[in-house]
């Protein structure tokens, strides 16, 4: 599906892509379905910005028009449209991402390499990429959009490499001093702080913490220079 939007009007067509296949198709998604049309102006969680219709989508139809009340064209960041059951069909950012930079590198509890890569993303969220040397294919992947078009807080992620190793990454406030990993035997390690790449303008630091084999993560924090906490969680990764 292509998206343009001219002036106060979002229209959708149904384009075929080669080799491109879904299931259900989009043709199953939008036909005879009550179809929702919306753009706006901010990425975060919010009706600020953001302007919708709803239409019947046609059978057969191969295209669609949503005229909507007022012009946000000139500051537009995203349109999408989103199918009866309320899941994106169609999403379109107006932002490019920025170029994967890397942010550290070193070696993990087993020897194996790792490689810690991070960008800001299409909707002005942090991102980031692990890989690592006992399967250079594999690794964790991760767009951050809670924390889209603002400062970052904490967020976490877990990866566990073909060794056994569990490594800890996330995103941190540029603000922090520390990220305290608690485990669930009690111990407490820290993680280690990488500040943003050269050129990028993500609005977070980076940390990484390799565990041995068998580690369980039960908490994290992140605490300011003067020992303020900044944001905790807490994890249950079985549940």
């Amino acid at each position: 599906m292509r998206l343009t939007l001219d002036g106060r009007t979002l229209t959708a067509d149904l384009v075929r892509t080669p080799n491109f296949h879904r299931f259900p198709s989009t043709e199953e998604l939008v036909y005879d379905k009550r179809v929702v049309g919306a753009c706006g102006t901010t990425f975060r969680y919010t009706r600020r910005g953001v302007v919708f219709m709803r239409r019947l989508w046609p059978a057969g139809a191969r295209s669609l028009s949503f005229g909507f009340g007022r012009d946000i064209s000139r500051r537009v960041r995203w349109c999408l449209v989103d199918g009866e059951d309320g899941a994106d069909v169609a999403f379109v950012s107006f932002v490019d991402a920025e170029p994967v930079r890397l942010v550290a590198k070193g070696r993990g509890p087993s020897g194996e390499w790792w490689r810690l890569s991070g960008q800001r993303g299409e909707q002005l969220q942090p991102c980031l990429s692990l890989r690592t040397g006992a399967d250079p294919l594999a690794g964790s992947g991760r767009c951050f959009d809670g924390l889209a078009q603002r400062e970052a807080t904490l967020a976490v992620d877990e990866f566990r490499e073909g060794r056994g190793t569990t490594y800890v990454v996330g995103v941190v406030a540029r603000a922090a001093a520390a990220v305290r990993i608690r485990l669930d035997d009690g111990t407490v390690e820290h993680a280690a702080i990488y500040r943003r790449p050269r050129g990028s303008r993500v609005q977070a630091s980076y940390f990484v913490l390799p565990l041995p084999r068998g580690s369980e993560i039960a908490g994290a924090r992140a605490v300011a220079a003067d020992g303020r906490t900044i944001h905790r969680k807490r994890f249950d990764w079985g549940a």
